[in-house]
């Protein structure tokens, strides 16, 4: 019962120190006591699929991985709605050429694309983005 009263006066003190020197201190301390929601990594996807090449059969290989908040609903709605976000992401993929693909740039905007394909999908939450961890053009 002590402990609880000393930390409670703790708790005050600290908050109210925070509202006089500024924010910081109150900040850290609220996200000490109510931890913010955890980011994770899913589970690595792998697709292969046949690029728009004129005249050249090309096909592009891709695993990457999503990174989001962590949150049930978000988790489960991820499994349910599988074969709608790889819809979406084969779509974006299917429909680049080898030009479009190669180059750190183009790497950003195919990222960009692609997140903005899966979270038009999903309705319980959103991926915050998404890391290649293996890209081949052959």
């Amino acid at each position: 019962m002590l402990k609880k009263i000393l930390l409670g006066i703790l708790l005050v003190v600290l908050l109210i120190s925070g509202a006089l020197w500024g924010k910081p201190i109150y900040t850290r301390v609220v996200k000490f006591v109510i931890p913010g929601p955890k980011i994770v990594m899913g589970s690595p996807k792998e697709f292969t699929v046949n690029l728009v090449d004129p005249n050249m059969k090309r096909y592009l290989r891709v695993m990457m991985t999503f990174k989001y908040l962590e949150k049930k609903a978000l988790v489960n709605e991820f499994d349910a709605r599988d074969p709608e976000v790889r819809d979406a992401i084969i779509g974006v993929l299917r429909s680049k050429t080898v030009a479009e693909l190669v180059g750190t740039e183009t790497t950003e905007q195919l990222r960009t694309e692609l997140v903005t394909a899966i979270n038009s999908v999903l309705s319980t939450g959103e991926v915050i983005d998404l890391y290649f961890i293996e890209f081949v053009i052959q």
